[in-house]
């Protein structure tokens, strides 16, 4: 028996119930509303992509001086002020 899209939706939101056959089986059911939960799903998952390639990119200075054995870091914000 087919799941509900309640159910499909509930399986999108917890990600330790996914894997790459239940994606593929949702990718392909057919059903509109299946479908508008897995692309909205899908972006949700490239937005949250890129905001890790951000985050990854703007901690690169960081994360060199912390493999330096360098744990201090200070730095001043747009205004001036210092953190």
């Amino acid at each position: 028996m087919a799941k509900t899209i309640k159910e499909i939706e509930e399986i999108l939101n917890t990600p330790k119930t996914l894997n790459d056959d239940i994606i593929e089986q949702i990718s392909t059911d057919e059903r509109k509303g299946v479908q508008v939960l897995y692309q909205k799903w899908l972006k949700n998952e490239k937005n949250k992509q890129k905001a890790k390639e951000k985050y990854d990119l703007m901690s690169a200075y960081e994360n060199e001086l912390r493999a330096k054995n360098i744990h201090m870091i200070a730095g001043v914000d747009e205004v001036g002020r210092v953190i």
